[in-house]
């Protein structure tokens, strides 16, 4: 559980200090809110785009799985930037290169005309649907 700690051993005297603050589900930067810049560091992490803040918050693994993946995408972007599920859904097939069913939705959301979604367009794309500029 994200509240309890486990010390197996300790080999030596240490002191350690920790500051402990209460986990919000989705809070990947430990600002104590999930948002969208959340969802978009999410995104960045399952394009394999590296982070300018490496520290990755534990209450950010929603379902426990020692990842982070789709559903704490979709937890967030749908919590938090207020996108339905079907959108938020949409968002990620369109990144993923997935049919989403509707040409019109996939060329509106090739944003500099090359025939492909890259991970920025995507990140407009969900911005756009929810009103939210970061």
């Amino acid at each position: 559980k994200i509240s309890e700690y486990l010390f197996e051993k300790v080999s030596s005297n240490y002191t350690i200090h920790a500051d402990f603050c209460p986990a919000v589900s989705g809070d990947i930067d430990g600002s104590g809110a999930a948002d969208l810049g959340d969802a978009i560091s999410v995104l960045r992490i399952l394009a394999d785009i590296k982070l300018e803040n490496q520290t990755i918050f534990v209450c950010t693994d929603l379902n426990g799985d020692g990842r982070i993946g789709i559903e704490e995408v979709l937890y967030i972007l749908q919590k938090v930037a207020g996108l339905r599920e079907f959108d938020a859904i949409m968002g990620l097939r369109i990144l993923a290169g997935i049919e989403a069913g509707d040409p019109e939705i996939l060329k509106a959301a090739d944003i500099n005309g090359d025939g492909q979604i890259g991970i920025e367009e995507v990140i407009y794309f969900i911005q756009k649907m929810s009103g939210i500029r970061e």
